[in-house]
């Protein structure tokens, strides 16, 4: 039986007539219901009643939904049609969105085949630019708050209040935390600033877990996840999934990146992306090109890259001019990539200007260089 103040069928909520429970949480409940004006089927939220006492947060929980409101209308974002601020318990009405939410998907197929799966994170991350236009950052993108319609659109279905609320309560989410724990991004472990970045770590890892059937980032408990999430320990996609192509490998390593400063550049660009890996065309990621050869390096999941004969290099060059270890590229926290020269007895040269052993360079998007023999060029769309 629900508790007494809950909302029964057959109650009116904000101009809705309530059908069923949808589910409940410690945040408030969630009803599937019909509006009186034109019968059109909604989700009614309704905030608990002990939240809906506490001002500050009753005010937050308003705001958030008020700037969610702003938003237009877009296929891959869950309309918000009214808000009904003024009532004992605020209460926000939704848009009902037919379909299956990914996360129980994933429990009838195991995993997703890898070019659907790219098609729903294009959805998701078209989504996500149009909520990061209104200054708006979503705070808790994975499975379960994504939805694949009848006609194979995937939608945004709901947002992290109720997740921002409980840390500023004592209350708690039972299973909350650590189902959402993979894809909390390392600012959010360690209460950084909360941007757009974060919503591009998350839907990074879930385009992970859709093709390879599990997060990237799991343990025992949030300390091992929290010590895998910060230190970007996570097993390459395609050692669970070798039919994946390795521009889509390369293309979540850049979205998981520790530091927020060497991820996508926004989800618009990461939207333009996953279309270009569908097309078989490689992601614009920061890379180094051989000149006069079809070899490539993206500059993408790890903190340095070493360039040389050996073949364990990151970016193994035949030429007998080159050293086995050469040179070496490193990324700076403010998202810069510096050239090294590691005592190549041939030299190391950054726009025709040879590199002192020690004394890096940074790399700025179109440079040409040269190992040994070998030119390279460095390319950074960001």
């Amino acid at each position: 039986m629900p508790p007494p103040d809950e909302p029964r069928q057959g109650d009116v909520i904000a101009g809705c007539v309530v059908e069923r429970l949808l589910g409940r949480g410690a945040m408030g409940s969630a009803h599937l219901a019909r509006r009186a004006a034109d019968g059109r089927p909604v989700v009614v939220k309704v905030l608990a009643a002990e939240l809906a006492q506490d001002a500050e947060l009753r005010a937050r929980f308003v705001r958030e939904w008020q700037a969610l409101r702003k938003v237009e209308r877009h296929p891959n974002v869950v309309e918000v049609l009214d808000l009904d601020e003024g009532a004992a318990r605020p209460a926000l009405v939704l848009e009902h969105v037919p379909g299956v939410s990914l996360d129980e998907a994933l429990r009838r197929h195991g995993r997703i085949e890898w070019a659907r799966a790219a098609r729903v994170a294009r959805d998701l991350a078209l989504g996500l630019a149009a909520v990061h236009a209104r200054g708006i950052v979503h705070r808790d993108v994975k499975p379960a708050n994504a939805v694949v319609t009848p006609a194979g659109q995937a939608k945004l279905i709901d947002f992290g209040v109720a997740k921002d609320l409980a840390r500023h309560t004592a209350l708690t989410l039972p299973g909350e935390l650590l189902g959402t724990a993979s894809f909390m991004a390392p600012e959010v472990w360690e209460e950084g600033p909360t941007t757009p970045a974060v919503d591009l770590f998350a839907l990074g890892a879930t385009l992970y877990h859709l093709v390879a059937g599990a997060p990237p980032f799991a343990g025992d408990d949030l300390d091992q996840v929290a010590d895998k999430v910060l230190a970007g320990d996570h097993a390459p996609l395609r050692a669970a999934v070798p039919a994946a192509p390795a521009d889509l490998e390369a293309l979540v390593e850049h979205l998981l990146e520790p530091e927020p400063a060497h991820r996508c550049r926004s989800a618009a660009a990461c939207a333009r992306d996953l279309d270009r890996v569908l097309a078989g065309q490689p992601p614009l990621l920061p890379t180094l090109l051989v000149e006069g050869a079809a070899a490539r390096l993206p500059l993408v999941g790890a903190e340095w890259f070493t360039l040389g004969r050996d073949p364990a290099a990151r970016l193994a060059l035949g030429d007998p001019s080159v050293a086995p270890k050469h040179a070496q590229v490193r990324r700076a926290a403010d998202g810069r990539f510096l050239l090294f020269d590691l005592r190549g007895s041939t030299g190391t040269w950054l726009d025709d200007a040879p590199l002192a052993p020690g004394e890096p360079r940074p790399l700025r998007d179109g440079a040409r260089g040269r190992v040994g023999g070998v030119g390279l060029r460095f390319r950074d769309p960001r």
